[in-house]
């Protein structure tokens, strides 16, 4: 049951620690992947094995039926994927305006 809940934050795939996100991101385990999700808009990022790379997602939901991609990277296997996922997560964060007053 908690596996299907958008509260299970572990440490999905083997144990791995997951990346240093900003504090309005969660790592989320899904039964076949592992999803970084942001906790204030419906962003996350998702990720999927190639042959020899990663493509690397950031993807917005929104009312649409199937995901918006906002930006993407395809890395390396070798590449350090959790950089990777910190910069997507600070793009996303760049992406909204914040309230006015805040600066």
């Amino acid at each position: 049951m908690a596996t299907l809940t958008d509260d299970v934050v572990a440490l999905p795939d083997g144990g791995r620690p997951s990346p240093t996100l900003p504090e309005n991101w969660r790592t989320v385990s899904r039964p076949d992947r592992r999803v970084f999700q942001r906790a204030d808009r419906d962003h996350y990022i998702v990720f999927g094995d190639g042959t020899d790379e990663w493509l690397v997602v950031l993807c917005s939901q929104g009312d649409r039926a199937y995901p918006a991609p906002l930006a993407h990277r395809t890395v390396a296997e070798e590449a350090d994927l959790e950089r990777v996922i910190q910069e997507l997560a600070e793009e996303s964060n760049a992406l909204i305006e914040p309230p006015k007053g805040e600066h």
